[in-house]
């Protein structure tokens, strides 16, 4: 049913059902994402345990969001995608980090 749709009936008595429109997704570009920041290489894909925050509520991955990466082994710059599932929230947010060798230990 449709906002504005309803069922005719001879029925005083029958029950009345009113559908809310499902609410309009937020923007994920308007989120807050914590976790992210340059790593050491370790030879082995950099991955971090993301927060991403829409106000004070903290997200659900894999229910709010999702998250890919790219170019996250090699020593460079690596992309973090943070993307919305399309129910509640929509967009992206794409950021980057880069992977350094340790010189230190060179």
């Amino acid at each position: 049913m449709t906002e504005d749709s309803f069922i005719e009936t001879d029925d005083p008595e029958a029950p009345i059902s009113v559908e809310k429109p499902a609410p309009e997704p937020k923007d994920m570009a308007l989120c807050e994402v914590e976790g992210v920041h340059d790593s050491l290489y370790t030879g082995k894909a950099i991955t971090f345990d993301i927060i991403v925050k829409d106000g004070e509520s903290i997200l659900t991955e894999n229910i709010d969001y999702q998250v890919s990466y790219e170019n996250n082994t090699a020593a460079g710059e690596a992309t973090v995608r943070i993307q919305g599932t399309g129910i509640t929230y929509e967009g992206e947010q794409v950021l980057s980090f880069r992977i350094r060798y340790d010189i230190s230990k060179a």
